[in-house]
């Protein structure tokens, strides 16, 4: 089963997410900090992760937690209209399909892209 890991500090995001990947049939981790996230991308396919943690840049999480999972594929959630990935994140191979802007009105865009990428 596909496993995915959603890190973000708002719960209602969180719950959202996760009831989401449930029924589409994912297996679902969550963590509410970095600290957390951190912990539980050994195993995981793919990690969709808030930029803004409590006392963390999501950025970073993502760099660390690729360096322990190179494998997995990432995806950056952000509330920021002007976003834009860092070269740590482009070095990694994220692109702009790899960026979800808040408020995502119909999460079965997050699924078709994780779906897109991980047929890559």
């Amino acid at each position: 089963m596909y496993k995915v890991l959603i890190v973000d500090d708002e719960e209602i995001i969180l719950e959202s997410l996760e009831e989401y990947f449930e029924d589409e049939g994912y297996e679902v981790l969550t963590a509410e900090s970095a600290e957390e996230g951190f912990k539980k991308c050994d195993t995981i396919d793919a990690a969709i992760v808030d930029m803004k943690l409590k006392q963390h840049n999501g950025n970073d999480l993502i760099v660390k937690m690729h360096a322990k999972n190179p494998n997995a594929i990432y995806f950056v959630h952000t509330g920021s209209i002007t976003y834009k990935l860092p070269s740590a994140l482009v070095r990694l191979g994220l692109t702009k399909k790899n960026i979800f802007t808040k408020p995502i009105k119909d999460l079965s865009i997050i699924g078709e892209r994780i779906k897109e990428l991980r047929e890559k």
